[in-house]
């Protein structure tokens, strides 16, 4: 068996002897020197097809794929009026998000006996070419033409073309079943107290919130579970006694696991809301959450302001703390394989397995702050009477612990429901006009 990332051609490939053919002058010193002492050819750091393309997708390129998403969520909610000035809320949402996807990779070793002879899906012996077995023609002399141009190769020996059963023996899905779910809980009080300082009654509103999320991926078949088949050869187990071998069996697709997390989130919080006379609005908001285990907890507070001196001008602004952990579908020991460009190997792309942190990944943390103003001109004059208004803002933040690949240990990020967790602000005068 050749390193994964090179191949051996033996002489008796019927693509073997067309290539020597259509490479060197029939009768010249140099046909007569490759065709009596070559025995077999390497391709290294090659591909399976390429200019002819992949008959498996209509030669319109060497690999093909599919992703399927089906997501759904329910919502249901309840308001109870304690008093005049004194109520309570219950809702509760409930998420689920299933994927599949995959994409199509060559078997190392399926290649490998394909190139001698050995290959297919009903191969039974040990002769080459016999038994049901059937041999690849990695040359350019298998492909009709040059799909996206159409243009007809003249190096094509019908003859030699490659068996559509033998391609998709060897091509074989690479990915994964996911499901994620997400049920959401929170429980909310909220109502007015009898102090007025010339504007409405002081508001207020506190509750807490519990959320759970469910996180389960499969990997699509056995060739592509790292449990079961670790090593380059199908099957085999012994290159786990050699650090970094364990590379599975496609010659470009990592491989995946098993992974089965869960994730429960607990959060209380409060906010007030303090309207001074006619023109002065504050409101001030604090949040505590608990992620457990590595990501930890956090308290968030947040103020704002809203203050409108005339009718045509309105300052406002805001100042608080945001915080988001790692959802539990980010903290998998799972893996995704990207293509990177490795200074090491002269820039050029090769494939990485960008891994999960399931031991340390904080949070990510931010300070954000804004100020502006709301300039409203003096209108048009005309059937309607239309109010032209400038809003000039001013916002900044600055973010810490940023969710991203870092180091030797990478991030998988793939849940979609990673918005920033800040304070409830439902009267934020700062996002008003």
């Amino acid at each position: 068996m050749m390193p994964s990332n090179c191949w051996s051609v033996p002489r008796s490939n019927p693509g073997f002897q067309a290539f020597i053919n259509q490479s060197f002058a029939p009768g010249s010193a140099t046909f007569n020197t490759v065709n009596t002492l070559a025995d077999n050819a390497l391709i290294v750091l090659g591909r399976p097809f390429g200019l002819g393309g992949n008959p498996a997708t209509d030669r319109l390129g060497s690999q093909f794929g599919r992703a399927e998403d089906d997501a759904w969520r329910v919502s249901t909610g309840l308001d109870i009026d304690l008093s005049k000035t004194f109520r309570a809320s219950v809702y509760g949402t409930y998420l689920r998000h299933f994927r599949e996807a995959f994409v199509t990779d060559a078997v190392g070793s399926r290649l490998q006996n394909a190139l001698n002879g050995l290959g297919g899906p009903n191969c039974t012996g040990t002769t080459p070419g016999a038994g049901g077995c059937q041999f690849f023609n990695p040359f350019i002399n298998v492909a009709p033409n040059h799909p996206p141009s159409g243009n007809a190769n003249p190096a094509f020996v019908p003859a030699n073309v490659n068996p559509a059963g033998l391609v998709d023996f060897i091509y074989r899905p690479n990915g994964t079943r996911q499901r994620e779910e997400n049920a959401i809980l929170d429980v909310i009080f909220s109502g007015e107290t009898g102090i007025d300082f010339g504007g409405d009654p002081i508001a207020y509103a506190f509750g807490g919130q519990v959320r759970n999320s469910n996180f389960v991926s499969r990997p699509l078949d056995d060739l592509n579970n790292r449990d079961v088949n670790p090593c380059p050869i199908e099957g085999d187990r012994s290159c786990l006694s050699r650090v970094g071998a364990d590379i599975g069996p496609f010659i470009f697709l990592g491989q995946s696991t098993p992974v089965n997390l869960s994730q429960t989130i607990y959060a209380v919080f409060a906010e007030v809301n303090v309207p001074i006379g006619e023109t002065i609005e504050l409101n001030g908001a604090v949040r505590y959450e608990d992620y457990g285990g590595s990501v930890g907890s956090t308290v968030n507070p947040k103020g704002s302001f809203r203050f409108t001196p005339t009718d045509w001008l309105t300052f406002r602004g805001s100042a608080g703390t945001t915080f988001r952990g790692p959802q539990a579908s980010q903290v998998s020991p799972d893996s995704v394989t990207s293509l990177a460009g490795i200074q090491a190997a002269a820039n050029n792309f090769k494939s990485v397995d960008i891994f999960g942190n399931p031991t340390d990944l904080g949070p990510e943390t931010a300070f954000t702050y804004n100020i502006g103003a709301v300039v409203k001109t003096s209108g048009i004059s005309g059937r309607e009477r239309l109010t032209p208004t400038t809003t000039i803002i001013a916002p900044a933040t600055s973010t810490r612990g940023r969710i991203t690949p870092s180091g030797s240990t990478l991030l998988r990020a793939t849940s979609t429901n990673m918005a920033p967790m800040t304070a409830p602000t439902p009267n934020d005068p700062s996002s008003r006009p």
